[in-house]
C-alpha cells in the first residue's frame, strides 16, 4: 500500500499521473472552474459567480460539474470496468472532494463583502455612501470586463462618465 502511494506521489510529480486519477480528474475540475466557483469551507457551500454576482450553490451544480468531467473521461477509456469505475458516485464524489482543497478553488468568509459600503443587488451594486447605483465588475484578477458588462456600463453613467472602476477589484484571495 505505502509503495503505491509513493508510486503515485512520483507519477504526480512527475506529471505522468493517469488522466483517470481521481486527483487527475479533481486538478481538472479546478482548472476548467477556477473562474467561477469557490469553495468556502467556513460556510461548508461551494459558491458560484452567474455573471453578475457571486450565489451559493443550492443545486449541487458543483457535484454535476464533477460528474460530466468523469463522464468525458469515461467515454475515452477503452476498459468498460476501468470506464465503469471513472463515472461511478464514488469517484465523482472524490473528485469534488479533492477540487475543495485546490487553492485556485479556496475561498475565506472575509473575502466577500469586503467593502461595507457596497449593497449588491441583481445586475448592479449600490454605492452606499452616495446612494448612486455602480456596475460591480466581476470580481477575479482578469483587467478585462465581461462583454454584459460593458454593454451595462453604457447605460449605467455618472454625469456621461460610466460608474465602474477602471480595474475590476481583487478579491482578498487573489492578493498576494
Amino acid at each position: 500500500m505505502d509503495d503505491n502511494i509513493i508510486r503515485l506521489a512520483e507519477l504526480q510529480d512527475s506529471g505522468e499521473l493517469p488522466p483517470a486519477a481521481e486527483e487527475s480528474l479533481a486538478l481538472a475540475y479546478a482548472e476548467r472552474h477556477a473562474h467561477g466557483s469557490r469553495y468556502v469551507a467556513a460556510f461548508g457551500r461551494w459558491m458560484h459567480y452567474d455573471g453578475t454576482r457571486w450565489d451559493f450553490d443550492n443545486t449541487l451544480r458543483a457535484f454535476d460539474r464533477a460528474r460530466a468531467i468523469c463522464r468525458e473521461v469515461a467515454a475515452d477509456c477503452n476498459k468498460a470496468k476501468v470506464a465503469t469505475a471513472i463515472a461511478s458516485a464514488k469517484t465523482v464524489a472524490a473528485v469534488e472532494r479533492l477540487a475543495k482543497a485546490d487553492r485556485r478553488l479556496a475561498a475565506t468568509t472575509d473575502q466577500w463583502d469586503v467593502d461595507p459600503w457596497l449593497l449588491q443587488d441583481d445586475g448592479m451594486t449600490i454605492e452606499l455612501r452616495t446612494a448612486l447605483p455602480e456596475i460591480q465588475p466581476r470580481p477575479i484578477t482578469s483587467p478585462k470586463k465581461p462583454p454584459a458588462l460593458q454593454r451595462r456600463a453604457a447605460r449605467h453613467t455618472r454625469f456621461g462618465t460610466p460608474s465602474y472602476s477602471a480595474s475590476p477589484p481583487t478579491p482578498s484571495c487573489a492578493r498576494s
